[in-house]
């Protein structure tokens, strides 16, 4: 029986090594599992924050956009707004150049005329 208490006592001795070892290892391993929680908790917190402002800048993108079209329709109405004046104008002045061309036509019709109906009776008299 002496060999089974020595195998006992071995067991024993190399039991409690075997235990505080194990204890060990159990207190490394719950260490690490807290850092690697830790570790993905932040990391959840870094996507939310990105994920957040993803959506921002998504926000502020499609504001950006709404604006640069509003401004692209302001200058395309005030474009066919001044299109507009501009041919009114170029409308008027071609009236008022057409008007004055048709003053000039009668007044050298007029003059014309008045010369003629002084030379017909000088003609008359010339051939008499």
């Amino acid at each position: 029986m002496e060999n089974g208490n020595k195998f006992f006592l071995m067991l024993k001795s190399a039991g409690k090594t075997l235990f505080d070892f194990f204890r060990g290892r159990k207190k490394e391993l719950l260490s690490e599992v807290r850092r690697l929680e830790a570790e993905r908790e932040i990391i959840s917190v870094k996507i939310n924050e990105t994920l957040k402002t993803l959506g921002e800048s998504e926000a502020r993108f499609a504001q950006m956009k709404e604006n640069i079209i509003r401004q692209g329709e302001l200058k395309k109405a005030e474009i066919i707004n001044k299109a507009g004046e501009e041919s009114i104008m170029i409308i008027e002045k071609a009236r008022r150049n057409a008007e004055k061309e048709l003053l000039e036509a009668k007044e050298k019709l007029r003059s014309d005329m008045i010369d003629q109906a002084f030379e017909i009776p000088l003609e008359k008299k010339h051939l008499k």
